[in-house]
């Protein structure tokens, strides 16, 4: 008769690794913040540093749905309100968008008529992305995400500036062409 006993991990432990995962993303290492949390993704998240690093992280995964679901259990014991409000609006703005990937690149962008443009950007990206290489001899690993939006509006639910931020900073840049 073998006895096997698994401990539950510490609510020290699960802090540390929500601490540290949280630590990861906001250098947007998003590997390092799943590694962070490996030990605990598979679990329900309980504990509510836990939900809001696992809502975060799945964030930056562009995994809304479940992002905004893990974040309403870290709102509920007050951590994590401005995450999850990025989440609802990220959610929102991207729920009906198409993918078109590439080896390094995904494009999330909504149906209409320039979509026709989007393997034109993919292989600019690519394009782009080689030239980096060479330059400089390495880039990140992983595919890197675009999310294509249609104005300023939906570009604030999606970013951490307000429309007016984004158009007064100059930090971001809309097309505001006029679209027949």
């Amino acid at each position: 008769l073998v006895l096997v006993l698994t401990l539950a991990p510490s609510r020290a432990e699960v802090h540390a690794a929500a601490r540290q995962a949280l630590e990861h993303l906001s250098d947007e290492d998003v590997v390092g913040a799943r590694e962070a949390l490996a030990p605990f993704a598979a679990a329900e998240p309980n504990d509510p540093s836990l939900a809001l690093a696992l809502g975060v992280l799945r964030f930056h995964e562009q995994r809304y749905d479940d992002s905004v679901a893990l974040l309403e259990k870290a709102a509920a014991a007050g951590l994590g309100r401005d995450w999850l409000d990025q989440a609802k609006g990220a959610r929102d703005v991207t729920r009906k968008h198409l993918r078109s990937e590439s080896e390094h690149f995904v494009v999330s962008h909504p149906k209409g008529k320039e979509e026709v443009l989007v393997p034109y950007l993919l292989e600019a990206l690519e394009a782009q992305r080689g030239a980096l290489v060479q330059d400089f001899g390495s880039v990140p690993p992983g595919k890197v995400v675009i999310e294509v939006v249609e104005d300023g509006r939906q570009l604030a639910r999606l970013a951490t500036l307000t429309e007016k931020e984004s158009r007064n900073t100059g930090t971001t840049a809309t097309s505001t062409r006029d679209k027949p």
